[in-house]
């Protein structure tokens, strides 16, 4: 129910995916300006460096010589053409690790964990806007949420970042893995990597998912609402666990399929669609746990469920 449930607050919603794609876009395309008005001289560094030593030339006479003689691939270690081409690459390479390049690294770096933080600041307006909905049926401005909630959300995103930060770098080496296995063709490895991905990040989403209604129904501090999101899901674990992990398995496909049959372009929409999706499971879950009635589109209420208590009065004469 709660799948069933969440999905029809979020298409009975769907105003606001443009709005959070709109916000994206912004952050996105001032980090870019702001990153390459920073890293253009070492890119203007790297650039010259390619021209130079010629490894573009050097790349059309490799495949030149590949289309002229097929049989080249079986012996590429004797090879001049592609000698010549890992040589030039190899000193691209070099130029790349020197220390001369540590300061870009650096601005990478700031700008990552910046755009992470400055993402991570819808999170709280946008679940509000849901909430909100599923509450009273209102339909609340994302900027009017925004402003409203500034400081929760920017303890919420210094938060949530950190927290992603150290299960990323996790992710990012599994993902380094899985890629090796591919070259190295090894299916079994590159299985047991993919599932060690899934995990990661149902355990990241897991930590995570009862910590943005505990700070928009309850009205919680953000520190607080965390150990409390916590605590919640530790109670309803193997339930919570199952619905997390089918919630990526679908997101998965659903992105692969966006990427396969329209080349990216929908992932404009499927991103923020399953990013308010997963808010919307968080708050339908929320509600329920706590039987509290909510919306699930304009015509259909979820009603509170309530215990009845069969209560004996004694009465003396």
């Amino acid at each position: 129910m709660i799948i069933k449930n969440s999905l029809s607050v979020i298409t009975s919603r769907l105003g606001v995916i443009f709005r959070v794609l709109l916000y994206d876009i912004v952050i996105l395309a001032l980090l870019g300006g702001a990153g390459y008005l920073f890293l253009r001289p070492y890119v203007d560094t790297v650039l010259n460096e390619i021209s130079s030593i010629g490894v573009a030339e050097k790349f059309l006479e490799f495949l030149g010589h590949l289309f002229s003689d097929a049989s080249a691939l079986g012996t590429l270690n004797e090879c001049g053409h592609y000698q010549a081409l890992v040589g030039a690459l190899e000193d691209v390479g070099a130029l790349l690790t020197s220390n001369t390049f540590t300061p870009a690294y650096i601005i990478m770096f700031t700008v990552f964990v910046l755009g992470m933080f400055l993402l991570n600041l819808k999170n709280v307006p946008a679940t509000e806007i849901i909430s909100n909905y599923m509450n009273c049926n209102s339909s609340d401005s994302f900027l009017t949420s925004f402003i409203r909630n500034f400081g929760r959300s920017a303890l919420y995103s210094l938060l949530y970042t950190i927290i992603s930060l150290v299960l990323d770098v996790v992710i990012f080496y599994l993902v380094l893995g899985a890629l090796a296995s591919v070259v190295k063709l090894n299916l079994i490895v590159f299985l047991l990597i993919e599932l060690g991905m899934i995990l990661i990040i149902t355990l990241k989403i897991l930590i995570t998912c009862g910590w943005l209604p505990h700070i928009i129904v309850k009205k919680e501090c953000p520190l607080v609402a965390l150990g409390r999101g916590i605590k919640g899901i530790m109670g309803d674990l193997w339930h919570m666990s199952g619905l997390i992990i089918a919630y990526v398995f679908i997101s998965w496909l659903v992105i692969a399929l966006a990427i396969s049959s329209t080349l990216g372009l929908a992932l404009l929409f499927v991103l923020p669609f399953l990013f308010l999706w997963l808010r919307s499971i968080e708050l339908v879950r929320y509600y329920d746990v706590h039987s509290l009635p909510y919306y699930t589109n304009d015509q259909n209420v979820v009603q509170a469920k309530v215990d009845v208590i069969d209560i004996t009065i004694n009465q003396e004469d």
